[in-house]
């Protein structure tokens, strides 16, 4: 199973439609592109080879000439050029091409001339990466085409292509649309010989833990997003399937898998959704409960004074006795066992021990076994202002519909917490993480 990729939306990818003759295509670099030292370009397309002549314009410097083979470097100045020409065993055309100054490529507009030999129009997917940045901005094309996005190795015939779906839209985790939706980053089908490509959607952000800061033993938790995020959540699905099916053979799990899903009904959910979304609980044969899912509504101080104690609230809409439990820093591990909900509401004091970003979490269990859970971010500093209460984060998310059998186990929406490239074209980007429990906007990995 691989992630899909996060290239929907970042203008690294154009589809072109050539004709016979020159055809310009603008490329620009963004503010985030200053002191790459690499360009990369791939160009790939379907039928018959097709003779493309390539000429890059690179600010500053003058006109490239593109050898169509050249493994070993062409220099050009300060920049030396590794060119490829292939033919996949699926019949795709590909061209690559690398630009390199150790120096640092110039910013500026790279408009690329393609001149197609005589003949009938070809359709090309185009790419482009850069040094410095990875699914978004740095060098970019002037338009995108999220379609036919989807990154190798989740283009292979034997992996399953997994797509991510907003779990947390609020502005703390980063979400990139309303909660379900797909993530606007998330790579899409079709691929490039009309395959879907997309077999699976998961959630895209869960909690997860983050690298120590420094040699500290500390650890931190923050939102672990892009389709990387969503990998894991089915990776998890698989093993508890083969835990539950120990003797099928994995065609038949992969089966289970994706039989399970929840499917959408949006009309090109086969190329975004795949089956539609990870649901673990039909996959295992477990029963699912009738009637609504039980809704949360946690409430608590945005932000909050270290040592001094707040309040969380939590509001439920559920089916007859209602029990919740809290996990007071969000690490996967609840802090309290279950504990009834009266009147259909509950509160917990908290008190925070240090200074930076808290994450709290809430889960509710109604009469039927059905699960739901709810998440707010505080930001606990040194000292507070004192002219008016602080503002709260309100909360608010359904149920899983699962049943647990005998026990309190948590749902699907208790995550479970990467990225691939366009053939040799693409480079993987190392994940930034946050060095502080502190978490600043970062781009979508």
């Amino acid at each position: 199973m691989s992630p899909a990729g996060n290239l929907a939306g970042g203008k690294k990818h154009r589809t072109l439609t050539l004709q016979a003759g020159a055809t310009t295509i603008p490329m620009q670099t963004t503010p985030g592109f200053s002191g790459s030292r690499l360009i990369q370009i791939s160009l790939h397309h379907r039928g018959a080879a097709r003779a493309l002549g390539l000429k890059l314009t690179v600010p500053g410097r003058g006109v490239i000439d593109l050898p169509e083979s050249a493994p070993q470097g062409a220099p050009f100045g300060n920049i030396t050029a590794y060119t490829s020409l292939q033919t996949t065993s699926r019949g795709t055309h590909e061209r690559f091409i690398y630009l390199l100054d150790r120096q640092g490529m110039p910013e500026g507009d790279y408009p690329l001339e393609i001149t197609l030999d005589a003949g009938p129009s070809v359709e090309v997917e185009a790419f482009v990466a850069d040094e410095r940045t990875s699914w978004a901005y740095g060098f970019t094309f002037d338009q995108d085409s999220p379609t036919r996005t989807v990154c190798s190795p989740a283009t292979s015939d034997k992996t399953l292509g997994i797509a991510a779906y907003v779990l947390h839209d609020e502005p703390a985790y980063y979400g990139t649309g309303p909660r379900g939706s797909l993530a606007t980053y998330s790579s899409r089908g079709p691929r490039i010989d009309g395959a879907s490509a997309i077999d699976i959607a998961a959630p895209d952000n869960p909690m997860a833990a983050e690298p120590p800061v420094e040699k500290s033993n500390a650890v931190y938790f923050g939102p672990f997003g892009g389709t990387s995020g969503a990998g894991p959540h089915v990776a998890a699905a698989v093993a508890l399937l083969r835990q539950a099916y120990p003797a099928e053979p994995p065609a038949r799990l992969r089966e289970r898998l994706l039989e399970g899903a929840r499917p959408e009904s949006r009309p090109d959910a086969k190329t975004t959704f795949g089956s539609g979304k990870l649901d673990i609980a039909k996959s295992a044969g477990l029963e699912i409960a009738d009637g609504p899912a039980p809704t949360v509504r946690l409430t608590a101080p945005a932000r909050a004074n270290v040592d001094a104690e707040v309040v969380l609230a939590v509001e439920a809409q559920s089916t007859g006795e209602t029990f919740v439990r809290w996990d007071l820093d969000y690490d996967g591990k609840p802090d309290t066992e279950w504990l009834p909900v009266v009147g259909g509401r509950a509160e917990r004091a908290l008190t925070p021990a240090a200074t930076g970003r808290l994450d709290v979490r809430a889960e509710l269990r109604d009469a039927t076994g059905q699960l739901a859970a709810a998440t707010a971010a505080i930001e606990v500093d040194e000292a507070i202002e004192s002219a008016a209460p602080p503002p709260t984060t309100r909360v608010e998310e359904s149920g899983c519909g699962c049943v647990t059998a005998g026990h309190a186990s948590r749902g699907p929406l208790a995550a479970l917490g990467g990225g691939s490239g366009v053939g040799a074209a693409l480079a993987l980007l190392a994940a930034r993480r946050r060095r502080s429990a502190r978490l600043t906007p970062r781009e979508r990995v």
